[in-house]
């Protein structure tokens, strides 16, 4: 069964200017019945040319099969005329604009590709089955020749899109005489290919990123922080909450600044590590009166039968803290 990159056609693709796009993605999917991936849209960078310059490109769909390699597809919707080496687009209010050759764009397309593919390891020194073709969904096939780069064989029209599949073969076909190797894309490349075509991945937020965000969050207290801060004074037992990036933090270390700064024994706890290390450098050389520490360094400190109380605690990501941490912390308090 053929699969598809993306499984839907994009939603904000649906209008005019994608519109044979969509024709053809849509008979690709009602069509395609053998192992087939297909990707829609898909966007490149390379080095091409002489001067070596980089170079952005699309290709409309880029489709792979085991046995007969890769077929990149130029789509073209709307009446298109050719005026010698010049190509023109009519749309449905008869205004003429005037487009890429769409046989050179599917071709550098190509070499784009295999230029990607052939970057990586596994490729390096191995032959790739590449060809390239163009449909025009909206245009009937024309009696005459297109002109001699751009044969028939790999060139469909409006009335094949009902019998899409049968023209992907005979399009992969048309280049097979220039195929050097015979043997099929095992699993591993097909998913090598796929995951260049339509990479997965995540990107992890650097614990540096973090630390750096919380850093400009206690530079700058606002107005509104100063007024929590003042009503912690007065109330002995609160939780504050808000999202990410709210300043709970800021408040959390200035209260504890406050705090010591009166002479209170003040415990600052919270799940991080990293982020207790970083609220002991900040307050390092500060004050006598504070302890920092994560939950996994209090755990620990409390095995120590000589362990402090103290006159105020301060939970910074308190919503991760497990039930047993707050009883424990309960005890901590004079």
């Amino acid at each position: 069964m053929a699969e598809f990159y993306p499984a839907h056609f994009p939603e904000n693709d649906n209008d005019d200017h994608r519109s044979g796009e969509e024709k053809v993605y849509r008979a690709l999917k009602t069509s395609l019945r053998g192992p087939y991936k297909v990707f829609y849209s898909v966007k490149w960078l390379a080095r091409q040319g002489e001067d070596d310059e980089a170079r952005d490109g699309e290709s409309d769909f880029v489709i792979v099969h085991p046995q007969h390699g890769i077929l990149v597809m130029e789509v073209k919707g709307g009446g298109i005329r050719r005026e010698g080496n010049r190509w023109v687009s009519i749309d449905s209010q008869r205004r003429k604009h005037w487009i890429k050759d769409p046989y050179e764009q599917a071709m550098v397309s190509k070499y784009a590709l295999i230029k990607k593919i052939k970057s990586l390891p596994e490729w390096k020194d191995r032959w790739i089955d590449a060809g390239h073709a163009v449909v025009f969904p909206d245009c009937a096939r024309p009696e005459h020749s297109l002109g001699l780069d751009a044969p028939g064989e790999i060139t469909a029209f409006a009335e094949d899109l009902d019998e899409i599949e049968r023209h992907v073969d005979s399009m992969y076909a048309y280049w097979k005489t220039e195929r050097k190797n015979e043997d099929p894309l095992t699993n591993a490349d097909v998913a090598s290919i796929c995951q260049l075509l339509a990479p997965s991945f995540e990107l992890r937020r650097p614990l540096a990123a973090a630390v750096h965000e919380a850093t400009r969050e206690i530079i700058t207290l606002t107005r509104e922080q100063f007024r929590v801060l003042d009503y912690l004074s007065r109330t002995p037992r609160v939780i504050i909450t808000g999202a990410a990036g709210t300043g709970k933090s800021t408040l959390a270390l200035e209260k504890a600044r406050r705090l010591s700064r009166e002479g209170f024994e003040t415990l600052l706890v919270c799940v991080s590590p990293a982020l207790a290390a970083f609220f002991q450098r900040d307050f390092d050389g500060q004050s006598n009166h504070t302890d920092i520490h994560s939950l996994q360094e209090l755990a620990l400190s409390e095995n120590n039968k000589n362990h402090p109380l103290y006159d105020a605690i301060i939970a910074d990501e308190a919503q991760e803290f497990p039930m047993e941490a707050w009883r424990r912390l309960d005890g901590l308090l004079r």
